[in-house]
């Protein structure tokens, strides 16, 4: 099972975890947030904002016609069939979670930091699973 950000985001608010408040759209349209607002393509990949998947907008006029320009466009080979407007957070922290599978000897591979995106750690030199246990510890938290 493959999910998009949106769909991991209403698993961990189920569970209590905070997640930034947002709303999946599909077709242009009024956007109900206060700006300022961040709109990410979703698409199955990583990479996204480099690729212009994730943008900010700092007005509603601004995120509508971003809205508009981003849907059914394509990003990084995939079509951009919905988007994730959600408000724009001061971050004092950012974590990453990865939760995938070896397909080779179907084992589930966890990865995560505590330090951001998974790019920052490798440019820092910095193994993946180093962070791991930070992360678990944090979301044992809210569980």
């Amino acid at each position: 099972m493959r999910l998009l950000e949106y769909e991991s985001k209403e698993i961990l608010a189920k569970r209590g975890i905070p997640t930034p408040a947002g709303i999946v759209i599909s077709s242009p349209g009024p956007i109900s947030l206060p700006p300022p607002l961040v709109i990410k393509a979703q698409i199955p990949v990583g990479g996204r904002q480099k690729a212009g998947g994730v943008v900010e907008a700092l007005d509603q006029e601004e995120a509508e016609h971003k809205v508009e320009q981003m849907l059914f466009s394509t990003v990084r080979d995939y079509r951009v069939n919905k988007v994730l407007v959600e408000e724009k957070l001061d971050i004092v922290q950012e974590l990453y979670l990865g939760i995938t599978y070896d397909k080779v000897t179907i084992v589930e591979v966890t990865r995560g930091t505590a330090a951001g995106k998974i790019e920052q750690f490798q440019k820092a030199g910095i193994h993946v699973a180093d962070g791991l246990n930070d992360i678990v510890s944090i979301l044992e938290t809210f569980l």
